[in-house]
């Protein structure tokens, strides 16, 4: 195992960088209201979970057991402004970017946007 930590950076944009963007463009889709699901629901293991808790600085002193889960859930307050809450295993998390369980959808979109490839054939091919 390693980390996502400067010297990783480009591993993590490689490995779970195209599935950000994924999460992140459903949330788009949703805030914009453009046909959004209601709900949607990923599959994975431990080596999926795991790259997306360290990218968000959430891989500290957490074990993913059999049968973890990882929820990302879009607020929205009564001003209309969207929030993102991240829940592991039944418990809130608080993203070290955000500084509380709820972030705010742009601060949220700062976190992950330099995990996720502008271009990934290209930055794919850059490595070998």
């Amino acid at each position: 195992m390693f980390t996502y930590d400067a010297p990783q950076h480009k591993a993590a944009r490689l490995g779970i960088g195209s599935f950000l963007k994924r999460i992140r463009r459903t949330m788009r889709r949703a805030t914009a209201k453009n046909d959004a699901p209601l709900m949607a629901l990923w599959s994975g293991h431990d080596v999926t979970i795991w790259p997306l808790l360290t990218t968000l600085g959430l891989n500290n002193a957490i074990t993913i057991a059999y049968g973890s889960h990882l929820v990302f859930e879009l607020w929205q307050d009564r001003a209309q402004e969207h929030w993102v809450a991240v829940e592991f295993d039944g418990e809130y998390q608080t993203i070290p970017a955000c500084g509380s369980e709820l972030c705010k959808l742009a601060d949220f979109d700062a976190a992950i946007k330099p995990f996720i490839p502008v271009d990934f054939a290209k930055e794919c091919e850059a490595t070998s």
